[in-house]
């Protein structure tokens, strides 16, 4: 065999998917390229870079399996604790219906505990389904040139809400209202949005949180910055393991459209940045 064939052997091992597709290429390499000698140090190196590739394979093999370990903590702990406020809130209603003592309004009450908490774990599994979705490219895009400001100010307002529910206020940072970008804005948004939950998980009750947009040289960033309670200290940055489903889908979305999404750790506090080539 000689080196230009050795390495033709290489290259359909490294194409190779399953084991028969392995020694299909060995087997036509056999039959094709006869039986010459190939020099050692020629052998040796594409042997070297088949080793190489066998351990980036394995090393991202076993920070997938990492990740989703810690994915599947995560979404664990997230069901589990609307499934338990649904539990606790079904028997102490069994308790009032078979007591002597019926109380219409602690029923009721009762009973809106356990909508919330159904409707908590549906979005959870609408959020798995759509991770899941990312995860295997399959998302619909619709890319358009839009202005940033718009998409920044209507994640503000889409996430309003739900950081006012758990103690947090979400306010307008600085905003560039002639940057452009060429994205999906619904799926933009989304992305945000599902952003802004995660940062959620720092600040905790008094906390906050800002996002803004601005162009930086040929990117355009929009910024989501956590601040942390008045004399809280302030945590580090964000990652799946902290983020959850969240992390997952909003990064996601970010790169299924060109972006790339950053996070790192200030004084102020936890921030992430999305950022997409600017276009004018």
């Amino acid at each position: 065999m000689s080196g230009k064939g050795l390495t033709w052997t290489a290259a359909h091992l490294r194409a190779a998917a399953s084991p028969e597709e392995v020694r299909t290429a060995i087997a036509e390499a056999a039959g094709q390229l006869g039986d010459g000698s190939v020099p050692a140090a020629t052998a040796l190196a594409l042997l070297e870079e088949l080793a190489l590739d066998c351990a980036r394979v394995r090393a991202d093999l076993r920070a997938a399996t990492r990740v989703r370990e810690v994915l599947l903590a995560s979404v664990a702990h997230d069901l589990r604790n609307p499934l338990n406020t649904f539990a606790m809130s079904a028997g102490l209603l069994r308790d009032d219906l078979e007591g002597p003592d019926f109380d219409r309004t602690r029923a009721l009450s009762l009973l809106t505990r356990m909508d919330r908490a159904s409707s908590r774990m549906q979005g959870l599994i609408e959020d798995l389904l759509e991770a899941s979705r990312v995860e295997g490219g399959v998302v619909e895009l619709t890319r358009r040139l839009e202005k940033a400001g718009p998409i920044a100010r209507a994640a503000v307002a889409k996430a309003k809400q739900h950081c006012a529910d758990k103690g947090a206020t979400l306010t307008e940072g600085a905003i560039d209202d002639d940057a452009l970008v060429e994205v999906d804005k619904t799926r933009t948004v989304d992305a945000l949005v599902k952003l802004v939950a995660v940062a959620l998980r720092t600040t905790g009750d008094g906390g906050g949180i800002r996002v803004g947009v601005e162009r930086h040289e040929a990117d355009v960033l929009f910024t989501i910055r956590a601040i942390p309670p008045r004399g809280a200290l302030s945590s580090v940055a964000h990652d799946e393991g902290r983020g959850g489903l969240a992390f997952l889908i909003g990064r996601g979305l970010v790169t299924a459209q060109g972006g790339q999404l950053l996070t790192e750790s200030t004084q102020e506090g936890p921030r992430m940045v999305a950022a997409f080539p600017a276009k004018s």
